[in-house]
């Protein structure tokens, strides 16, 4: 999301929504983005994470608790199920093959493919 925001402020096709929503009348300059992992293809991003980010099975998680007035924060380790791996190896595949499909070609008219995982 950070990717389409920092590249689409003051664009002119957005005015007529803006104007049709009541949207203030005003600039709405981006001076920076932080992009991690900028996916922008949003119908198909689950499949291009798993295929960016498959094989990091371990991860943790922020498990915050009040006590009174104190906010205590404690990382909880984790590691993917079986199932969540298998999952995630089957999306993989579904994105390279997605890719491969566009029949992308670069300037000199060779195809463009995608390793097949």
């Amino acid at each position: 999301m950070s990717a389409l925001l920092g590249t689409t402020g003051n664009n002119a096709d957005y005015e007529p929504y803006l104007k049709e929503l009541g949207a203030a009348d005003t600039r709405d300059d981006i001076i920076a983005s932080s992009d991690y992992c900028p996916i922008t293809n949003l119908d198909k991003a689950d499949i291009a994470y798993e295929w960016q980010f498959n094989g990091i099975n371990d991860y943790e998680t922020m498990q915050i608790t009040r006590n009174g007035d104190q906010i205590d924060r404690k990382k909880v380790p984790g590691t993917m199920t079986d199932d969540q791996v298998k999952l995630s190896n089957n999306f993989k595949k579904l994105f390279s093959t997605y890719v491969n499909g566009l029949g992308l070609k670069n300037s000199d008219g060779n195809s463009l493919w995608f390793y097949r995982c």
